[in-house]
């Protein structure tokens, strides 16, 4: 049962993995790696065992699928481990581990001609004590197990150097399943070296093989919570930098309705942002700079003496620290786009406004979505009502000349 629920997480990661390989040549090997591992365990199943050797007519011709597969599963991991090392660290095994593959797979399927082939799940067992069947399956683990020692190798190296604590629970997830499938293939290396020098295993043969098989299923659930936890987490950064995205469209509509010359190209529609999951982070970035470059032509409608009047109103309702700086903002936003909308010239000598800057894309998302939530706060409306009825008092000069 628990083999069955490894083999389907398995499947599930490889689909969800499936777009990534497009992108990127590194986690192209590793999505191999799996799928390679995945059709190797899938057609281990006693189900798959008796369907391959049914259709074919060749006994344990699904003993063969299996240790080829996942000589190919070693081979595509070693593809990873080499695009993620060093190109002087790489050893003579690693430089030429495709052709060693090939080189394994007909070797092995060589031995497995010459081997009696009795059909059993384990065909190594059925050989009873055959040196040509141990050698075939010696031949898989040795490359596999290689493959697994060098993953481990390289991600012990990595361990630390993780840019989040999230990413750094996936390395250590993967790096005991690397370790875990050593310990299969090592486990089984012993094994077979017993068997060829004659030595039996207490409780026979075929049960050993089923109890060295733990690793192995072990190992396939730790890599995919490995892989799953950076994945996971670079999903719920998606989602936040999506709901930043929705939280600052009604501020970004309001200054781009009134200063549309900012909008860098098709202004993008609710849909758009609601369906659209690729490229959040230049999405949001042009929202932050589109509402900023907005808010820079409203501020030469905001006077001296408006900023002096914002101040006094926010700080005898008793706003401090960041929720005053928000408000500010806030009013003399509102105070801008009123002044838009009046048709009014900007000042000739606004006032200096403090900027609030952010080092981090995340930063400054926060601090906008904080100013929108001022927007709509009754401190906030309460002063622009109190600062658009004094400029209602005021004369008005029609718009003369262009905005600078």
């Amino acid at each position: 049962m628990i083999e069955h629920v490894a083999i389907a997480l398995l499947w599930l990661m490889v689909l969800w993995r499936l777009p990534c390989t497009r992108r990127s040549p590194i986690k192209r090997s590793l999505w191999w790696a799996l799928v390679w591992l995945a059709l190797a365990l899938t057609a281990h199943l006693p189900s798959s065992i008796a369907a391959f050797d049914h259709f074919a007519g060749i006994a344990n011709l699904s003993g063969l699928i299996f240790y080829s597969m996942g000589i190919c599963s070693g081979a595509a991991m070693l593809d990873w481990v080499s695009a993620m090392s060093p190109a002087a660290r790489a050893h003579a095994m690693l430089r030429f581990r495709r052709p060693l593959a090939a080189a394994s797979i007909t070797l092995l399927a060589t031995l497995f001609v010459v081997a009696p082939r009795a059909e059993a799940r384990e065909f190594v067992v059925a050989a009873e004590g055959d040196k040509a069947a141990i050698l075939a399956v010696g031949i898989f683990e040795v490359y596999f197990g290689y493959a697994m020692i060098a993953a481990s190798r390289m991600l012990w190296t990595a361990r630390g150097k993780a840019a989040s604590r999230c990413l750094s629970t996936g390395v250590w997830l993967m790096l005991a399943g690397t370790l875990s499938n050593s310990l299969f293939a090592v486990g089984r290396c012993a094994l077979f070296a017993a068997w060829l020098v004659g030595l039996r295993v207490p409780g026979g043969n075929n049960l050993a093989l089923v109890d060295t098989r733990a690793p192995l299923i072990l190992a396939v659930l730790l890599m995919v919570l490995g892989i799953s936890v950076p994945t996971i987490e670079a999903g719920l950064h998606g989602l936040a930098k999506l709901r930043a995205l929705l939280a600052l469209r009604p501020l970004w509509s309001e200054l781009t309705t009134s200063a549309p010359g900012v909008v860098l190209g098709t202004p993008p529609t609710l849909l758009h942002d609601l369906g659209g999951t690729r490229y959040l982070s230049i999405r949001l970035l042009r929202r932050t700079i589109e509402i900023r470059d907005a808010a820079l032509l409203l501020r030469g409608h905001v006077s001296c003496q408006d900023w002096q009047e914002i101040r006094s109103r926010l700080a005898a309702a008793g706003l401090r620290d960041d929720d005053f700086e928000a408000a500010a903002q806030a009013v003399w936003i509102g105070l801008g786009l009123q002044a838009r909308k009046r048709g009014a010239t900007p000042h000739e000598g606004p006032a200096h406004l403090p900027p609030h800057g952010a080092a981090e894309l995340t930063d400054e998302a926060r601090w906008l979505r904080r100013v929108a939530a001022a927007r709509k706060s009754p401190v906030v409306r309460d002063a622009l009502a109190a600062l658009g009825n004094q400029a209602d008092r005021a004369p008005l000069t029609p718009i003369g000349s262009p905005l600078h």
